[in-house]
């Protein structure tokens, strides 16, 4: 029996039946709804310089050159300090998964899935999201998953690095710092939708 999950997306063309390749899909979409919350590009020098002090401290230049398409792509895409904090987490965070967990899906261009749609919904009222959304329900034909505790990323930048580090070597090793955990589940690769319904947030 194929694993499935649920998806929660703004797109309401996409039907039961169709397949999401997310090699391909967020290419061109940005329906990784982490990277919705800002959409203006940012002209601040300052914080570029921040994010480039904070990983020359803890990686090495080969591994920063590795990392810089991402900055790239989604420093154009940040307009607030709240997303600006988000951002320098997850890279922070993806330096962990590609230096010790390079088999799992990345946060930066994965699909976010939930177990049931009561786990959908709350995260994304979490994240202040309104309106009409596609809740599809999604079969995993091939790739990888990854199931995390999104609470995790809830540390504080202002503690050293090593404590940044332990949590995400938490978050990918699957440790929950929750008494009730909200999971979400990472996904790439080729996902069948099964069904889709409208919702509203």
């Amino acid at each position: 029996m194929k694993q499935t999950f649920l998806h929660l997306t703004q797109d309401l063309n996409l039907k039961k039946g169709d397949v999401i390749d997310t090699t391909v899909w967020m290419s061109s979409n940005y329906y990784n709804g982490k990277w919705n919350l800002a959409t203006k590009p940012i002209h601040i020098a300052s914080f570029g310089e921040t994010i480039v002090n904070v990983f020359k401290r803890i990686i090495s230049n080969s591994q920063f050159e590795k990392l810089k398409p991402f900055f790239d792509l989604i420093i154009s895409q940040i307009a607030d300090g709240k997303s600006k904090t988000l951002l320098l987490k997850e890279y922070l965070f993806e330096n962990t998964r590609t230096e010790s967990y390079s088999n799992l899906p990345s946060r930066l261009k994965c699909i976010f899935m939930y177990e049931n749609n009561v786990d959908a919904l709350a995260i994304h009222r979490t994240w202040g999201f309104k309106g009409n959304f596609n809740l599809l329900k999604l079969e995993l034909e091939n790739g990888v998953i990854h199931k995390a505790d999104p609470k995790i990323l809830d540390c504080d930048l202002a503690t050293p690095d090593e404590w940044l580090r332990k949590h995400s070597v938490d978050y990918w090793d699957g440790k929950s710092l929750s008494e009730n955990p909200v999971f979400e589940i990472l996904g790439e690769g080729k996902f069948k939708i099964v069904a889709a319904e409208e919702v509203v947030i």
